[in-house]
């Protein structure tokens, strides 16, 4: 979760937490292929924004995944957007796959979540 506009938007973690859930599940036909997921969930003039990032089609762990982007704004698929993240989402981002690397499977690698920064709170649901 990016501290961009959170607390104004989502109020609380738990709230967050829900968002991203109730968003993957209406949207399950979206991201439903995909291994595994990271959301970047912020908040625009309170707008929340859940940037879900799917990777797949590892034929051999670690290898080098493909990587999908769906952005969506208050719970509604955004096609056109085509402003992605931001530098902070790009750090955690890398420190994920850096981690998930060095993992022997999924599994380990769902295991843990990685420190992040300051501006940037992780969490795993």
């Amino acid at each position: 979760m990016h501290k961009a506009g959170f607390e104004d938007t989502y109020l609380t973690t738990h709230a967050a937490e829900r968002h991203a859930r109730d968003t993957l599940y209406e949207n399950r036909y979206l991201v439903g292929n995909a291994d595994y997921l990271i959301v970047a969930l912020w908040g625009d003039n309170g707008t929340k924004i859940a940037e879900v990032f799917g990777y797949g089609g590892i034929s051999e762990w670690p290898g080098n995944p493909d990587k999908y982007c769906w952005i969506f704004h208050d719970g509604v698929y955004q096609p056109e957007k085509t402003l992605i993240a931001c530098g902070d989402t790009d750090i955690a981002l890398g420190r994920e796959e850096e981690y998930r690397r060095t993992t022997r499977d999924i599994r380990k690698f769902m295991a843990f979540i990685p420190r992040l920064s300051d501006d940037l709170e992780a969490c795993s649901y």
